[in-house]
């Protein structure tokens, strides 16, 4: 299909987004099928995955879904952030967390930066309201219409499953999420 379009930029777009939507439902169905295991002992203790490796793909598959609205990117994770875990689960947790960031801002930022232990994804978006705040990790919850509460659940569960703590702290000038691994 690549070579087929070549020379059509809006079919380009579209096998983008193809390829996008296939590698996440393969991260996503990686991770039920890890989750469905009763016993945290039976999750590969072998496999490690590099934070820092894995954000710059992770921000360039979803800069598609700015849709033109003029919001920078900017990731600098320069620093090693390795964890025990495998790839397509930390993938996920990481991938919610900034789609979610780019979905809610119009205008301004998101950036993405790692401090010892702690990824921190920010954006400028108008913030969550506080009376939505605490519910943002249950299951089925979402703001969005269309939209099905399942990102933040399977986020919050997979983070519980490995120890790693996550934090969402909102204003009216942005939401900054935080997973310390």
């Amino acid at each position: 299909l690549t070579d087929q379009t070549r020379e059509r930029p809006a079919a380009q777009k579209a096998l983008s987004r193809i390829r996008r939507a296939a590698s996440e439902m393969s991260d996503f169905t990686q991770a039920l099928l890890t989750l469905s295991r009763e016993a945290q002992s039976e999750t590969d203790p072998g496999e490690i995955c590099d934070v820092a490796e894995i954000m710059p793909r992770i921000a360039e598959e979803q800069r598609e879904l700015l849709n033109g609205r003029p919001v920078g990117i900017d990731c600098r994770c320069g620093a090693t952030l390795r964890v025990q875990a495998p790839p397509s689960l930390v993938t996920i947790v990481v991938g919610n967390l900034f789609r979610n960031a780019i979905a809610h801002t119009d205008r301004g930022a998101v950036q993405c930066q790692i401090d010892g232990r702690t990824l921190r994804i920010r954006d400028s978006g108008p913030g969550i309201s506080p009376a939505h705040i605490n519910q943002v990790f249950d299951r089925n919850f979402t703001t969005r219409p269309g939209g099905y509460g399942v990102g933040l659940y399977l986020t919050k569960r997979i983070c519980d499953r490995y120890g790693w703590k996550i934090a969402l702290e909102s204003t009216r000038g942005g939401t900054v999420a935080s997973v310390t691994f």
